[in-house]
């Protein structure tokens, strides 16, 4: 017989300290057949603030890894040559181990702490990377600073792959958690938007560097202060969906056993990881790549940002798509491709000065497919692996991203030649005498970008066949549980 329980105050008892953080009326127990019983699962308009939350560490994080891209010139000039590329070398450096931590962690870690980590470590590794603009210092004692900064935000680097699916499916209904990883996994670009529009535009000196370390430092502590008010649980005590309300977790090993026995899960991950390793390599040398045919910071940021203003609409359409039709593999099938044809036309376009039309036609529909395919594709890991752990399987997919990542730098900076008389007759790179002798030609680095991409095309398309087991698991509970939900906006 249904109990029924009015008025319970829920308290967190997750390790931090007690208090009031819900009011239900409602009862886990589940329903018997013909009586009038209250739902076993129920939405929360809190979920909405730690949406909010992910969405601003996703900015913050991206603002600790590609901050400076924008005016990598400006900070090789004030630091040294070779400064920018050493700093993304150390972020994806120390982010590998950071993951290979945080998946042995999944089983016992809890989203609260995560968030509440995640952004002390950003906000102390913005600050530190602050202190290397201070006069006084040697170029060469400010550089280690930089460093140091980098790399203690960059320990913090894996959190925001972690948090699009746990998230979504901790805290949101069936209907809402497409859309719900769709805007958390486009915060990151959205971030990237943000730094290419803002960056250029206010840093045009050396000397603008301690503003740029202000704004890289400021959303991640008020987004801490934030957070230590407002979350305080890991889940609510009643769950938003079928799925969550088994909370199914398996032993780390047979977890990850399970993700690496799942042929689509690996084809996903090793696919979607090559797609997220190429957009950080391309989001990091733009401005390299187009200050030797001519095209300024300004242009360069103008292009970075319509490539991530298109993938938002193109995210956030492709979100509500599959919300609505379930369409997820057909989605990730034609994005891909098509994202893939778009950047081919790009690094074709790349080669050449004066064709700026061009170019912005091809980033934005690269962005526009691109970010509809990474979006989903969040998704459909926890929908390969469930009952897996998503921290489990979305941290493996961002492991297996920054190495790739990793691999594709290197193998891009071998195909690195020095810039030829040819090509310096274009540049705007840098105004200096002394330093146009360091200027590189990334022609090669473009055509093994698009061999890459096509590479990835060419074996996710027919050999990824998954299985929605989370969203058949649901299926078949609604079909024998006669209890009504509570969905609330």
């Amino acid at each position: 017989m249904t109990e029924q329980v009015n008025n319970i105050s829920l308290t967190c008892n997750d390790g931090a300290e007690k208090r009031p953080a819900f009011t239900s009326e409602y009862s886990t127990f589940p329903a018997t057949s013909g009586s009038m019983a209250e739902p076993t699962t129920r939405t929360y308009h809190l979920r909405w603030m730690y949406l909010l939350i992910s969405v601003f560490i996703q900015i913050g994080a991206m603002q600790a890894f590609i901050g400076f891209a924008p005016v990598a010139n400006i900070v090789d000039s004030y630091y040294g040559s070779g400064t920018h590329d050493t700093l993304d070398l150390i972020f994806i450096g120390v982010t590998i181990p950071c993951y290979v931590i945080c998946i042995l962690l999944s089983p016992t870690i809890g989203l609260r702490w995560l968030i509440l980590g995640c952004l002390a470590l950003t906000a102390l590794g913005n600050g530190v990377r602050g202190l290397s603009v201070i006069d006084g210092p040697s170029v060469e004692l400010k550089k280690w600073i930089l460093y140091v900064g980098h790399g203690i935000a960059a320990v913090g680097g894996p959190v925001p792959m972690f948090l699009p699916t746990k998230v979504s499916s901790a805290w949101f209904p069936p209907s809402q958690r497409a859309i719900s990883t769709s805007i958390n996994s486009i915060s990151s670009p959205f971030g990237i938007l943000l730094i290419n529009l803002i960056v250029p535009r206010i840093i045009k000196k050396n000397s603008d560097l301690m503003e740029l370390n202000i704004i890289h430092f400021a959303l991640p502590f008020a987004s801490l202060i934030l957070a230590i008010f407002t979350i305080h649980r890991n889940a609510p005590v009643i769950p938003p969906s079928l799925s969550a309300a088994d909370g199914l977790n398996l032993p780390l090993k047979e977890s990850l056993l399970t993700c690496v026995k799942s042929r689509a899960y690996v084809v996903l991950a090793i696919c979607a990881g090559g797609g997220i390793a190429l957009f950080n390599v391309l989001f990091t040398l733009m401005e390299k790549i187009l200050c030797i045919r001519g095209y300024d910071n300004d242009f360069s940021g103008l292009v970075t940002a319509l490539m991530i203003a298109s993938g938002l609409v193109g995210a956030t359409l492709a979100g509500l798509f599959v919300d609505r039709t379930k369409l997820f593999v057909e989605t990730l099938k034609v994005a891909l491709p098509l994202a893939c044809f778009c950047g081919i036309c790009f690094s074709i376009a790349a080669h050449y000065p004066n064709i700026e039309l061009l170019i912005l036609a091809s980033v934005i529909l690269f962005g526009f497919f691109g970010l509809a395919f990474y979006g989903i594709a969040i998704e459909m890991t926890a929908e390969c692996t469930y009952p897996v752990s998503e921290l489990t399987s979305a941290g493996l997919l961002g492991l297996i991203g920054q190495i790739e990542s990793f691999i594709i730098l290197l193998i891009l900076g071998w195909l690195t030649k020095p810039a030829t008389n040819s090509d310096l007759i274009h540049q705007v790179c840098t105004k200096n005498p002394k330093e146009i002798k360091d200027l590189e030609d990334y022609n090669y680095p473009l055509i093994a970008i698009a061999v890459i991409g096509t590479a990835v095309v060419v074996f996710f398309v027919p050999f990824f066949r998954p299985e929605y087991k989370r969203m058949r698991m649901e299926h078949r509970r609604a079909s024998q549980d006669t209890t009504p939900t509570n969905v609330r906006f």
